[in-house]
């Protein structure tokens, strides 16, 4: 495997990385996406960026992220009204590994969501990342480093008037689209 630098890596290496939580930037690349200001970065600027930060990730970032899983591993391993981070392993193995979010809701249905990394572009040329879960809200909080969205989804919940049902995620809104529910 060529992950995620040049040079080939073993399966033994592979699945030790895999276990390894995310640093601010993660070692592989964020979902893809359908929207145009999205996109992945490429594997050499990447690992500049990795190679800058420091090497031990944030506690709240590390206590959230479970490894690479599939979906139904991910699912088993998060309660209702939380959630988990992991790397979405599929079969038949990928050379990519995205960065996904899985959320029990209330009633115990598990939600895929990925996660997704825009660039904004400055004046001075410098980039700054911005992180989002995408679960279908067109307009859902972005945020600068993945321990502030950890913090936040932790933090903050939707209330529904309706049933009064208090989520991470307004799943109950007819605008919101479900992502790779599994």
């Amino acid at each position: 495997m060529i992950w995620p630098e040049t040079k080939p890596r073993t399966r033994i290496e592979f699945e030790r990385i895999i276990k390894l939580p995310p640093a601010e930037v993660p070692v592989v690349s964020p979902a893809p996406s359908t929207s145009t200001d999205i996109y992945l970065t490429s594997s050499h600027s990447l690992f500049t960026e990795v190679k800058s930060i420091a090497s031990t990730p944030d506690p709240e970032v590390e206590q959230a992220f479970i490894g690479g899983s599939s979906p139904k591993e991910a699912a088993a391993k998060v309660d209702p009204s939380a959630f988990v981070l992991y790397y979405r392993i599929d079969e038949p193995l990928s050379d990519k590994a995205y960065l996904y979010m899985a959320y029990k809701n209330n009633q115990g249905t598990a939600f895929h969501f990925p996660l997704t990394c825009r660039k904004a572009k400055h004046d001075d040329g410098s980039e700054t990342a911005y992180w989002r879960v995408e679960y279908g809200d067109p307009e859902a909080k972005e945020f600068p480093c993945l321990s502030a969205l950890v913090r936040h989804h932790q933090v903050f919940s939707y209330y529904d008037f309706k049933t009064g049902a208090i989520e991470a995620f307004p799943l109950w809104s007819g605008d919101q689209v479900v992502v790779d529910r599994d």
